[in-house]
């Protein structure tokens, strides 16, 4: 059910509130009496069709009356928002409210006010202009509308404003707006318009416009050095003229000006030649070919090279020599040896003059850098070639010049002739015989030292090489000579490219060339057993030089380890070095060496050898490979035995006859009445054996073991020497 309320039009208040009927059906009349209670219906009781929505009165006496022209009383009402339909409540109120109290809600007497707090409602509208059937002003349509649409375009300046308002149909305002366009002067507020821009010259984003390429402003005119304005012609073009002018024309090198309307000149100066810095003289320049480069990036360099420009020279005396027209005077000048403080000296020694001093060279005691100078050379004694290259008429002698040996640490080492190393400022050089060319000497020049280790090192390099040496028991112990060689590589078969010399050692005293298979070894590899062979001090291919040519250069002398295991070189003295050769050194043999048995210095051939505390055999050697050794019998210990000749062991192998002499101091010769001894060569198979001979009445008779003893045998001394020919095997 709802309500619907009546007022008494005459009082102005609620009077009562009836009951309304409501069904889906209109009433029927003299059939719908009584309402549903069982009571009549009232006069004026109210029906609603829900339906059809038709609104009856009940007029008494079962007939109901339709009322035209009305809807009848609020039953309830359609909202957009919320509950909806929105019903009357139980006293059939509807309660109208503004929950943000943007609408004032106003009632009186039949009347609910309305209001917006915003302003009053809006019942016309007044537009710039009116074309039939448009009106002005406008009003609402039925609806409480007007249209508000956008219009055409205008063009610029056909309007007073940019903006109007124009009716064109009832109800309807059609806004219209201007479009931009080109206006020379000031900005005039009323000439502004909607716009669209040339994508080639700007960007526009989100209505942004900036101009293409950047967010400066755009130039609109330009202002020079002279401070005039120059702007665009009517096409919107400055014209940029360049123009070359004289050096000073303007106070500085580049000045811009304008000659005429839209138009802006720059010029440049031409360089000047000017005495010191000065930034408004700068200008352009061309270059001389002859004294400068430019490359394609413009870039300028002194012709022959990219360091800087002379301005002055400053010698050893550390004055400055500045130009004097453009030119320094260089002068070279020699002076005594010690006038300045090193052999080539630079100084001023006049305005634009710069002398270089050259001393001449002196004799002096020891090398000094400082002591150097230049000097001219006896033709008598010296050639100097073309390329001032120096050489005596004795240089091509055959042997060695600044070479020297040295021993420390149990290294032996070839090194410079003043016991510096060897270098290519500190050479030295060895001159032999050519192997390719015959009846030539090659020169070598040696810029590095040759090393070799023995056994006081640690670490020998020398160890297993016996160079034909024996012992019977223990070390050799008393010195041996031993040669230095300068070999050449036989495998270097053209003269152009014979340039390899290595140093060697041997025992032999002086040959001309090696020997071949098995007879070299080197530096901690192989082993040679003859007293032909040879030890080289580098690493080499032995094949390499077999055969080959040699030069002995000069001795020192060695001694060895037990049982010849290894050797040590002895402590240099002044019969060893580079030209010595040991021919003036006596060296002594000890027992049991060569092949001698053991306490001994003779051979057992076959039989027992003598023994004796003094024999102290001998020996010294010639750089012809001879040897000269001398021995004496005497204080025997024990006798020889056996019918074999008595043979005194050499330290060298020998080849042919043996020549020598010997004397007899005794009572006693029992194989002989005359005391004349001859020395021959051996008999047997010792290489190295020398055996005596006596002579007397007419016999010659050959000394043997037996005969050298105590009592019957020979008991007293006995001397003797011989001179052999050294094997070279």
């Amino acid at each position: 059910m709802s309500f619907d309320s009546y007022t008494n039009s005459g009082q102005g208040q609620n009077l009562f509130q009836q009951l309304v009927v409501q069904a889906n059906r209109d009433p029927v009349n003299g059939v719908d009496v009584a309402d549903p209670g069982g009571g009549p219906y009232q006069i004026d009781r109210k029906w609603i069709n829900l339906v059809s929505k038709n609104y009856w009165r009940y007029q008494g006496q079962g007939i109901w009356v339709k009322e035209s022209g009305s809807i009848g009383p609020a039953l309830d009402f359609i909202v957009p928002n919320g509950t909806s339909p929105v019903f009357p409540d139980a006293g059939g109120n509807v309660t109208l409210t503004s929950s943000d109290s943007s609408v004032t809600i106003t009632g009186s007497p039949n009347t609910i006010d309305f209001k917006l707090e915003t302003g009053a409602d809006i019942t016309k509208i007044g537009v710039d202009a009116q074309t039939s059937p448009g009106t002005n002003p406008v009003v609402p349509d039925g609806t409480g509308k007007i249209v508000l649409e956008g219009g055409a375009t205008f063009a610029t300046g056909t309007q007073a404003n940019p903006i109007r308002t124009n009716s064109l149909a009832a109800n309807t305002i059609d806004l219209q707006i201007q479009l931009a366009g080109s206006h020379g002067g000031s900005s005039t507020a009323n000439d502004f318009g909607v716009s669209q821009f040339d994508s080639n010259q700007f960007n526009v984003t989100s209505g942004f416009v900036q101009l293409k390429g950047g967010t400066t402003p755009p130039t609109l005119g330009i202002v020079g050095d002279d401070t005039t304005v120059v702007t665009p012609n009517s096409s919107g073009n400055i014209t940029l003229q360049g123009l070359v002018v004289a050096n000073a024309t303007h106070a500085k090198a580049v000045y811009t000006e304008s000659p005429g309307a839209n138009t802006e000149k720059i010029d440049v100066q031409l360089s000047a030649a000017i005495a010191s810095t000065d930034v408004t003289k700068v200008g352009l320049a061309a270059f001389s070919n002859a004294q400068f480069t430019v490359d394609s990036n413009g870039f300028v360099q002194l012709v022959g090279g990219g360091t800087g420009a002379i301005e002055t020279i400053t010698g050893d005396d550390g004055t400055a020599v500045t130009p004097v027209s453009a030119n320094v005077n260089i002068l070279g000048a020699t002076v005594a040896n010690g006038t300045n403080a090193k052999p080539l000296y630079t100084k001023k020694t006049s305005s634009g003059t710069e002398t270089i001093d050259i001393q001449l060279t002196e004799a002096v005691g020891s090398s000094g850098v400082n002591n150097a100078g230049i000097a001219s050379f006896n033709s008598s004694n010296f050639v100097v070639d073309s390329n001032g290259y120096v050489s005596s008429f004795q240089s091509n002698i055959i042997g060695a010049s600044n070479l020297g040996i040295a021993y420390s640490g149990g290294t032996f080492t070839i090194l410079g002739a003043n016991g510096s190393a060897l270098s290519s400022t500190n050479p030295a050089y060895v001159t032999v015989p050519s192997l390719n060319l015959s009846g030539q000497l090659i020169t070598f020049k040696i810029t590095s030292n040759s090393t070799f280790k023995d056994n006081a090192s640690g670490s020998s390099q020398i160890a297993g090489n016996t160079f034909g040496v024996s012992i019977a028991s223990g070390a050799y112990n008393q010195d041996l000579p031993f040669f230095l060689y300068a070999v050449l590589n036989s495998a270097q078969t053209s003269p152009s490219i014979e340039n390899t010399l290595t140093f060697m050692i041997s025992r032999m005293p002086n040959v001309n060339t090696t020997l071949g298979s098995g007879k070299i070894s080197y530096l901690g590899s192989g082993s040679v057993t003859t007293q032909g062979g040879f030890f080289a001090l580098a690493s080499i291919t032995p094949s390499n030089y077999y055969s080959s040519s040699a030069l002995c250069i000069g001795s020192f002398r060695m001694q060895s380890t037990s049982s010849l295991a290894d050797w040590t070189v002895q402590t240099l003295n002044a019969n060893d070095g580079i030209g010595r050769f040991q021919e003036n050194t006596l060296f002594f043999v000890p027992q049991g060496a060569f092949g001698a048995a053991a306490n001994a210095w003779y051979f057992n051939n076959g039989g027992t050898a003598p023994k004796m505390s003094q024999s102290n055999p001998l020996y010294v050697v010639t750089r012809n490979n001879i040897m000269t050794l001398w021995a004496a019998m005497g204080a025997i210990t024990s006798n020889g035995s056996g019918s074999v000749p008595l043979q005194l062991a050499a330290p060298y192998t020998f080849g042919g006859f043996v020549y020598g002499s010997g004397y007899i101091i005794t009572t006693s010769v029992p194989t002989a009445t005359a005391s004349a001894v001859l020395v021959g060569d051996r008999t047997g198979t010792n290489e190295n054996a020398i055996e005596m001979y006596f002579t007397g009445s007419g016999s010659f008779n050959e000394l043997l073991n037996s005969e050298v003893g105590s009592g019957s045998n020979l008991q007293d001394t006995l001397g003797y020497f011989a001179n052999l020919l050294i094997s070279f095997s």
